[in-house]
């Protein structure tokens, strides 16, 4: 999903893996239209199965950008950018988001 704000994760506890895509993949990663209950989420998944046509998938790998948070790291992520976000397996969870 992407959200209309601007945002900041913080990372207080465990480990977690944040996938970001650029504004501009937005219309290949095909988010719901706007006024639809699922707004700003997108169609395409951004892990797990890849798409069918390879020169997309190879344009969404080129352009996700990866950050791995531990405790005490944080993030700032623009309006608009696509965004994934992974616990880390086995590692208990505490973070916040503020806008």
């Amino acid at each position: 999903h992407f959200d209309a704000v601007d945002s900041l994760l913080w990372q207080a506890v465990g480990a977690k893996r944040m996938i970001l895509f650029p504004p501009s993949l937005t219309p290949l990663l095909d988010p719901h239209p706007s006024g639809h209950a699922l707004e700003r989420r997108l169609r395409l998944p951004l892990t797990g199965e890849r798409p069918a046509d390879e020169s997309l998938a190879a344009r969404i790998d080129a352009a996700a950008l990866l950050a791995d948070l531990r405790p005490g790291d944080a993030i700032f992520f623009p309006a608009g950018w696509a965004h994934h976000t992974e616990a880390v397996r086995g590692e208990e969870q505490l973070s916040g988001v503020g806008d």
